[in-house]
């Protein structure tokens, strides 16, 4: 179905589920059998979908809702950032021409955080506003496990491998300490250069503000971290006078619609180059009206992909690192009518890093990256004359050594342009993989 000519952009946090990876029978058939309201995305299509409303003249604006009893709770800070930067490229593409809006009954932590991407951010009179804060704990068991004479024995090398601190500790090592003191500390300056720009503040007066943790809705008002207070229908009420409609369409739902014109719009192309009796004969079921469509991901720049290939030595890329220092890749709107467009490759390393997914307790592969698939689809894109590029998704916290290093061999190996996207993690075995990428 088609959207309506005018529309708001609903997107309702507390019941969209973003994750990396589609859904697998298993998990489709649970989410039945507990009747979710939750919807399932995939984070890219998120973000996808939202940058080409800010190109298509029908969206008058964004509805961004929070909290909610099926809220999905804290959401990682990398999933955060990547729609807090689409819903500013909204904001950015429709200036004064659509209206932004974040409206929580509550907002925990993370959704604060997102929250002030919008144009204004807005609370239920009697809500909470849980400001951006970070925090780790890590329980150590070794003297529990002792009083049942039970010892752990694990071997690491490097002193900041400390993921078995926790069975052979009774506390945090320095090193540990220091990596992880480190780790918050950065995420922490991240998110408050945020706030001290959406909000006008100076870092000195956001952090004040950030060390009161809790707010009432009137006292965070009053402290400039949020815009207003005021009720659900209020608000609808609001956007119809300010956006002349009150439809409101879902993220998902206009991910579908988009999707299906991107799909009439090839179809018209295949048209034009087939004879005119064929196309007189099969126009008719084809709308021929004006759409805006989102396209695959496309470069922006040629890439000098027809150079021969100089010999690579075991820890080198081939000759295609040069090409990808001047990689620039767009996942959102496209005519089609651009020259210089190339298809690019998505290949997901997602979970634990493991040989085979058919060893893994229990034969679930939904949560692990194999060599097997991985390889798979590395050599399917690398031979694809129509693939110029592949974009390596990472979000795995490392796994099984060998199975991370047969991996990296196997990137090192493609002659093509790899270009890594880190997701939530890419540690250990992650990182290793996204060191042989171009870039």
């Amino acid at each position: 179905k088609l959207p309506p000519p005018s529309f708001v952009l609903n997107i309702k946090f507390s019941e969209l589920q973003l994750t990396e990876t589609k859904a697998t029978p298993k998990e489709e058939l649970a989410a039945l059998l507990t009747d979710s309201a939750s919807q399932r995305m995939l984070l890219r299509d998120a973000v996808s979908a939202i940058r080409a409303a800010a190109v298509d003249p029908r969206v008058a604006g964004l509805l961004a809702e929070f909290g909610g009893p099926e809220a999905r709770g804290q959401r990682s800070l990398c999933s955060c950032q990547e729609i807090r930067d689409a819903i500013r490229f909204f904001r950015e593409q429709k200036e004064e021409k659509a209206v932004t809006i974040a409206y929580g009954d509550n907002y925990s932590s993370s959704e604060y955080f997102t929250a002030c991407a919008t144009g204004r951010v807005l609370c239920q009179p009697g809500g909470l506003v849980q400001l951006p804060h970070l925090s780790t704990t890590t329980p150590f068991l070794s003297n529990f496990l002792k009083r049942f004479g039970v010892a752990f024995e694990a071997i690491k090398r490097g002193q900041y491998k400390s993921a078995y601190e926790t069975y052979t500790a009774s506390e945090a090592s320095k090193p540990n300490r220091k990596s992880t003191t480190r780790r918050l500390r950065s995420s922490f300056e991240q998110m408050l250069r945020v706030l001290s720009v959406e909000r006008c503040l100076s870092n000195k007066e956001a952090a004040c503000l950030l060390s009161k943790g809790v707010l009432m809705a009137e006292e965070a008002e009053k402290d400039g971290l949020i815009d207003g207070a005021c009720y659900l229908d209020e608000l609808i009420v609001e956007l119809r006078d300010r956006c002349g409609t009150e439809t409101l369409l879902s993220l998902p739902q206009y991910h579908k619609a988009v999707r299906a014109e991107c799909s009439r719009d090839r179809l018209r192309q295949t048209l034009c180059k087939l004879p005119g009796d064929i196309v007189n004969s099969t126009r008719s079921a084809v709308d021929t009206s004006s759409t805006w469509v989102l396209g695959p991901t496309t470069i922006t720049k040629p890439l000098n992909v027809d150079a021969s290939p100089t010999p690579s030595t075991p820890h080198q890329r081939p000759s295609s690192r040069n090409a990808a220092r001047n990689f620039t890749a767009t996942n959102g709107l496209d005519n089609g009518s651009d020259p210089n467009r190339v298809s690019v490759a998505i290949v997901c390393v997602v979970g634990e890093i493991v040989r085979d997914s058919s060893t893994v307790q229990g034969g679930s592969s939904s949560r692990v990256a194999s060599v097997k698939e991985v390889r798979r689809q590395l050599q399917a894109a690398a031979s694809s004359p129509s693939v110029k590029a592949i974009l390596l998704r990472i979000d795995s916290p490392g796994g099984d050594a060998v199975a991370s290093e047969a991996i990296w061999r196997e990137v090192l190996q493609v002659s093509k342009p790899v270009v890594v996207s880190m997701g939530t993690y890419a540690a250990s075995g992650g990182g290793m993989i996204a060191a042989a990428a171009d870039k």
